[in-house]
Protein backbone atom coordinates (compact mmCIF):
# COMPACT_ATOMS: atom_id res chain seq x y z
CA UNK A 1 0.00 0.00 0.00
CA UNK A 2 1.41 3.52 -0.87
CA UNK A 3 0.34 6.60 1.29
CA UNK A 4 0.46 10.01 -0.33
CA UNK A 5 1.04 12.43 1.15
CA UNK A 6 -0.74 15.69 0.11
CA UNK A 7 1.52 18.02 1.67
CA UNK A 8 4.56 16.07 -0.03
CA UNK A 9 3.07 16.29 -3.57
CA UNK A 10 2.17 18.88 -6.23
CA UNK A 11 -1.80 17.99 -5.11
CA UNK A 12 -4.07 20.61 -4.19
CA UNK A 13 -7.47 19.14 -1.82
CA UNK A 14 -10.29 20.79 -1.53
CA UNK A 15 -11.30 18.55 1.03
CA UNK A 16 -14.85 17.43 -0.37
CA UNK A 17 -13.93 13.76 -1.75
CA UNK A 18 -13.46 12.81 -5.44
CA UNK A 19 -16.10 14.56 -7.43
CA UNK A 20 -14.83 13.67 -11.42
CA UNK A 21 -17.06 16.80 -13.00
CA UNK A 22 -15.38 19.22 -10.25
CA UNK A 23 -14.77 22.63 -12.04
CA UNK A 24 -11.12 23.68 -11.33
CA UNK A 25 -10.69 26.23 -8.12
CA UNK A 26 -7.52 26.11 -6.48
CA UNK A 27 -5.60 24.53 -9.04
CA UNK A 28 -6.49 27.79 -11.26
CA UNK A 29 -4.35 30.08 -8.54
CA UNK A 30 -1.48 28.15 -8.83
CA UNK A 31 -1.74 28.27 -12.77
CA UNK A 32 -2.13 32.07 -12.49
CA UNK A 33 1.35 32.54 -10.38
CA UNK A 34 3.02 30.53 -12.37
CA UNK A 35 1.89 32.22 -15.48
CA UNK A 36 2.46 35.77 -13.78
CA UNK A 37 6.17 34.52 -13.17
CA UNK A 38 6.77 33.39 -16.86
CA UNK A 39 4.93 36.39 -18.25
CA UNK A 40 7.82 38.56 -16.29
CA UNK A 41 10.62 36.50 -17.20
CA UNK A 42 9.56 37.11 -20.84
CA UNK A 43 9.11 40.83 -20.68
CA UNK A 44 12.26 40.91 -18.92
CA UNK A 45 14.10 39.74 -21.75
CA UNK A 46 12.65 41.08 -24.60
CA UNK A 47 13.09 44.74 -22.70
CA UNK A 48 16.64 44.07 -22.21
CA UNK A 49 17.47 44.00 -25.63
CA UNK A 50 16.47 46.44 -28.14
CA UNK A 51 16.57 44.15 -31.16
CA UNK A 52 14.05 41.75 -28.78
CA UNK A 53 11.93 44.52 -28.76
CA UNK A 54 11.98 45.44 -31.88
CA UNK A 55 10.96 42.63 -33.43
CA UNK A 56 8.18 41.37 -31.41
CA UNK A 57 6.59 44.48 -31.03
CA UNK A 58 6.35 44.84 -27.58
CA UNK A 59 5.13 47.98 -25.97
CA UNK A 60 5.23 47.16 -22.46
CA UNK A 61 7.65 49.40 -20.47
CA UNK A 62 9.91 49.28 -17.71
CA UNK A 63 7.28 51.21 -15.53
CA UNK A 64 4.54 48.53 -16.15
CA UNK A 65 6.75 45.43 -15.12
CA UNK A 66 7.55 47.33 -12.12
CA UNK A 67 4.36 47.51 -11.16
CA UNK A 68 3.36 44.19 -12.23
CA UNK A 69 6.35 42.71 -9.85
CA UNK A 70 5.26 45.15 -7.14
CA UNK A 71 1.29 43.47 -7.22
CA UNK A 72 3.03 39.79 -7.63
CA UNK A 73 5.25 40.32 -4.24
CA UNK A 74 2.88 42.48 -1.95
CA UNK A 75 0.15 39.42 -3.09
CA UNK A 76 2.21 36.75 -1.40
CA UNK A 77 2.77 39.13 1.74
CA UNK A 78 -0.93 39.55 1.52
CA UNK A 79 -1.85 35.86 1.51
CA UNK A 80 0.39 35.30 4.50
CA UNK A 81 -1.53 37.80 6.24
CA UNK A 82 -4.50 36.03 5.21
CA UNK A 83 -4.15 33.17 6.29
CA UNK A 84 -1.67 33.45 9.46
CA UNK A 85 1.38 31.81 8.34
CA UNK A 86 4.37 32.32 6.50
CA UNK A 87 5.89 30.94 2.96
CA UNK A 88 7.24 28.35 5.66
CA UNK A 89 4.64 27.51 7.39
CA UNK A 90 5.38 29.31 10.48
CA UNK A 91 2.75 31.13 12.31
CA UNK A 92 3.14 35.38 11.74
CA UNK A 93 3.46 37.76 14.81
CA UNK A 94 0.01 38.93 16.30
CA UNK A 95 -0.37 42.11 14.85
CA UNK A 96 0.14 41.10 11.64
CA UNK A 97 -2.52 38.09 11.74
CA UNK A 98 -5.20 40.63 12.49
CA UNK A 99 -6.16 40.43 9.10
CA UNK A 100 -6.78 36.48 9.46
CA UNK A 101 -8.35 37.06 12.80
CA UNK A 102 -10.70 39.70 11.16
CA UNK A 103 -11.77 37.48 8.53
CA UNK A 104 -12.57 34.74 10.67
CA UNK A 105 -14.68 36.72 12.95
CA UNK A 106 -16.62 37.62 9.31
CA UNK A 107 -16.67 34.24 8.62
CA UNK A 108 -18.25 33.64 11.90
CA UNK A 109 -21.20 35.66 11.49
CA UNK A 110 -21.86 34.73 7.25
CA UNK A 111 -21.90 30.74 9.28
CA UNK A 112 -24.63 31.91 11.45
CA UNK A 113 -26.63 33.69 8.84
CA UNK A 114 -26.38 30.30 6.87
CA UNK A 115 -26.95 27.76 9.91
CA UNK A 116 -29.85 29.93 11.42
CA UNK A 117 -32.81 27.90 9.21
CA UNK A 118 -31.03 24.79 9.96
CA UNK A 119 -30.60 25.71 14.08
CA UNK A 120 -34.02 27.13 14.06
CA UNK A 121 -35.69 23.61 12.50
CA UNK A 122 -34.17 22.21 15.54
CA UNK A 123 -35.50 24.32 17.90
CA UNK A 124 -38.98 23.93 16.03
CA UNK A 125 -38.73 20.14 16.59
CA UNK A 126 -37.70 20.26 20.36
CA UNK A 127 -40.66 22.45 20.74
CA UNK A 128 -42.97 20.50 19.04
CA UNK A 129 -42.04 17.15 20.04
CA UNK A 130 -42.30 18.58 23.65
CA UNK A 131 -45.20 20.07 23.91
CA UNK A 132 -47.64 17.65 21.56
CA UNK A 133 -46.17 14.44 23.82
CA UNK A 134 -47.03 16.21 26.70
CA UNK A 135 -49.69 17.76 26.40
CA UNK A 136 -49.16 21.43 27.52
CA UNK A 137 -48.10 23.97 24.26
CA UNK A 138 -46.31 26.88 26.08
CA UNK A 139 -49.82 29.49 26.58
CA UNK A 140 -51.91 26.32 27.92
CA UNK A 141 -49.25 25.12 30.25
CA UNK A 142 -48.80 29.29 31.54
CA UNK A 143 -52.84 29.60 31.93
CA UNK A 144 -52.81 26.32 33.98
CA UNK A 145 -50.29 27.35 36.22
CA UNK A 146 -51.53 30.41 37.11
CA UNK A 147 -55.11 29.13 37.22
CA UNK A 148 -56.04 31.41 34.06
CA UNK A 149 -58.21 28.20 31.93
CA UNK A 150 -61.09 27.82 33.83
CA UNK A 151 -63.95 29.73 31.64
CA UNK A 152 -64.83 28.81 27.82
CA UNK A 153 -63.76 32.29 26.35
CA UNK A 154 -60.76 31.77 27.33
CA UNK A 155 -60.09 27.97 26.66
CA UNK A 156 -60.54 29.02 23.33
CA UNK A 157 -58.20 32.44 23.36
CA UNK A 158 -55.70 30.10 24.97
CA UNK A 159 -55.83 27.82 22.12
CA UNK A 160 -55.74 30.16 19.31
CA UNK A 161 -52.29 32.02 21.05
CA UNK A 162 -50.91 28.57 20.66
CA UNK A 163 -51.85 27.52 17.33
CA UNK A 164 -50.50 31.36 16.42
CA UNK A 165 -46.99 29.85 18.31
CA UNK A 166 -47.25 26.61 16.07
CA UNK A 167 -47.61 28.23 12.75
CA UNK A 168 -45.08 31.39 13.36
CA UNK A 169 -42.55 29.09 15.35
CA UNK A 170 -39.90 28.93 12.57
CA UNK A 171 -40.46 33.05 12.61
CA UNK A 172 -39.91 33.09 16.49
CA UNK A 173 -37.10 30.60 16.63
CA UNK A 174 -35.13 32.73 14.24
CA UNK A 175 -35.85 36.46 15.87
CA UNK A 176 -34.78 34.37 18.92
CA UNK A 177 -31.61 33.28 17.10
CA UNK A 178 -30.97 36.86 15.78
CA UNK A 179 -31.12 38.32 19.09
CA UNK A 180 -29.26 36.42 21.19
CA UNK A 181 -26.28 36.44 18.69
CA UNK A 182 -26.66 40.17 18.12
CA UNK A 183 -27.42 40.05 14.46
CA UNK A 184 -29.87 41.73 12.36
CA UNK A 185 -33.23 41.59 12.57
CA UNK A 186 -34.39 42.59 9.20
CA UNK A 187 -33.08 39.49 7.07
CA UNK A 188 -35.23 38.17 5.12
CA UNK A 189 -35.85 34.42 7.10
CA UNK A 190 -34.79 32.87 3.70
CA UNK A 191 -32.40 30.76 2.27
CA UNK A 192 -29.08 32.90 1.83
CA UNK A 193 -27.23 33.80 -1.29
CA UNK A 194 -23.67 34.79 -1.64
CA UNK A 195 -21.91 37.25 -4.68
CA UNK A 196 -18.77 36.89 -5.32
CA UNK A 197 -17.34 40.02 -7.00
CA UNK A 198 -13.68 40.39 -8.37
CA UNK A 199 -12.12 40.42 -11.55
CA UNK A 200 -13.37 37.30 -13.90
CA UNK A 201 -11.21 34.07 -13.11
CA UNK A 202 -11.15 34.95 -9.93
CA UNK A 203 -15.09 35.54 -9.30
CA UNK A 204 -15.64 32.44 -11.17
CA UNK A 205 -12.89 29.96 -9.09
CA UNK A 206 -14.13 31.57 -6.23
CA UNK A 207 -18.03 30.40 -7.10
CA UNK A 208 -16.61 27.01 -7.90
CA UNK A 209 -14.74 26.20 -4.99
CA UNK A 210 -18.23 27.73 -2.63
CA UNK A 211 -20.52 25.50 -4.92
CA UNK A 212 -19.22 22.45 -4.76
CA UNK A 213 -18.44 22.80 -0.74
CA UNK A 214 -21.72 23.68 -0.53
CA UNK A 215 -22.89 20.78 -2.43
CA UNK A 216 -22.14 18.48 -0.05
CA UNK A 217 -23.81 20.05 2.77
CA UNK A 218 -27.56 19.15 4.10
CA UNK A 219 -30.36 20.87 1.74
CA UNK A 220 -31.96 22.95 4.87
CA UNK A 221 -27.91 24.54 5.19
CA UNK A 222 -27.48 25.03 1.28
CA UNK A 223 -26.74 28.35 -0.30
CA UNK A 224 -27.17 29.80 -3.51
CA UNK A 225 -23.42 31.26 -4.96
CA UNK A 226 -23.60 33.93 -7.76
CA UNK A 227 -20.67 35.38 -9.41
CA UNK A 228 -19.73 39.17 -11.41
CA UNK A 229 -16.97 41.30 -12.18
CA UNK A 230 -17.32 44.67 -10.10
CA UNK A 231 -16.35 46.93 -12.76
CA UNK A 232 -18.00 45.44 -15.47
CA UNK A 233 -21.15 43.40 -15.16
CA UNK A 234 -21.65 43.05 -11.34
CA UNK A 235 -24.39 45.88 -11.14
CA UNK A 236 -26.03 44.90 -14.52
CA UNK A 237 -26.73 41.37 -13.61
CA UNK A 238 -26.67 41.46 -10.04
CA UNK A 239 -27.91 44.39 -7.85
CA UNK A 240 -31.19 43.96 -9.11
CA UNK A 241 -31.56 41.14 -7.01
CA UNK A 242 -29.96 42.24 -3.95
CA UNK A 243 -32.61 41.90 -0.86
CA UNK A 244 -32.33 42.00 2.72
CA UNK A 245 -29.42 40.05 3.94
CA UNK A 246 -27.83 39.17 0.84
CA UNK A 247 -23.88 38.45 1.11
CA UNK A 248 -21.74 40.29 -1.23
CA UNK A 249 -17.76 40.04 -0.86
CA UNK A 250 -15.72 42.06 -3.49
CA UNK A 251 -11.86 42.21 -3.93
CA UNK A 252 -10.66 45.18 -3.67
CA UNK A 253 -7.74 46.63 -6.53
CA UNK A 254 -4.70 48.06 -4.83
CA UNK A 255 -5.89 51.66 -5.54
CA UNK A 256 -2.05 52.54 -4.79
CA UNK A 257 -0.62 51.63 -7.86
CA UNK A 258 -1.79 53.96 -10.92
CA UNK A 259 -3.00 51.43 -13.09
CA UNK A 260 -5.32 50.25 -10.50
CA UNK A 261 -6.78 53.50 -8.90
CA UNK A 262 -9.54 53.59 -11.63
CA UNK A 263 -10.37 50.02 -11.05
CA UNK A 264 -10.69 50.66 -7.50
CA UNK A 265 -13.16 53.42 -7.50
CA UNK A 266 -15.11 51.33 -10.14
CA UNK A 267 -15.60 48.44 -7.39
CA UNK A 268 -16.47 51.03 -4.44
CA UNK A 269 -19.49 52.21 -7.08
CA UNK A 270 -20.42 48.86 -7.37
CA UNK A 271 -20.43 48.02 -3.85
CA UNK A 272 -22.40 51.38 -3.33
CA UNK A 273 -24.82 50.35 -5.46
CA UNK A 274 -25.77 47.31 -4.49
CA UNK A 275 -25.77 48.76 -0.68
CA UNK A 276 -27.69 50.98 -2.05
CA UNK A 277 -31.02 49.06 -2.34
CA UNK A 278 -32.97 48.85 0.67
CA UNK A 279 -36.38 47.51 2.32
CA UNK A 280 -37.52 48.55 5.52
CA UNK A 281 -34.13 49.99 6.49
CA UNK A 282 -32.03 46.68 5.84
CA UNK A 283 -29.72 45.86 2.81
CA UNK A 284 -26.88 43.34 1.77
CA UNK A 285 -24.29 42.70 3.92
CA UNK A 286 -20.99 43.28 2.22
CA UNK A 287 -17.50 42.54 2.71
CA UNK A 288 -14.44 44.41 0.71
CA UNK A 289 -10.87 42.55 0.71
CA UNK A 290 -7.99 45.06 -0.19
CA UNK A 291 -5.14 46.97 0.93
CA UNK A 292 -7.66 49.95 1.31
CA UNK A 293 -8.86 49.78 5.23
CA UNK A 294 -11.69 52.91 4.75
CA UNK A 295 -15.37 51.51 4.27
CA UNK A 296 -17.52 51.94 1.39
CA UNK A 297 -20.66 52.54 2.82
CA UNK A 298 -21.66 52.46 6.61
CA UNK A 299 -23.23 48.60 5.86
CA UNK A 300 -20.02 47.18 4.14
CA UNK A 301 -17.24 45.64 6.36
CA UNK A 302 -13.33 46.69 5.08
CA UNK A 303 -10.74 44.10 5.13
CA UNK A 304 -7.49 44.98 4.02
CA UNK A 305 -3.98 43.75 4.88
CA UNK A 306 -0.78 46.34 4.68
Amino acid sequence: LIIFKIDMQRIFSTEVGVRPAEPCSVSVVATHQLLTTILLHICVTIISDPQFSKASGSIVTERDLQVLERCNQENIKALEEIVGVDTKGNEIHEKRSKTEQELRSAGDLWSEHILENAKAYIMTFIYVIGTVTSGFPLISGLAKAFGLSGSEGAFYIIRFLDACIYFWLPQINITILRLFQRRNLRHRMVGRTVVVGDIPWVAQSAEAFLSKIFACSYSIAGLNVLSGNPADHLVHRHTHRVVRGSLLVCGRPDGRLPALTSLEASTCLSVNQASSIQSLGGTCESITIGHNKSKVCKWCLALFSL
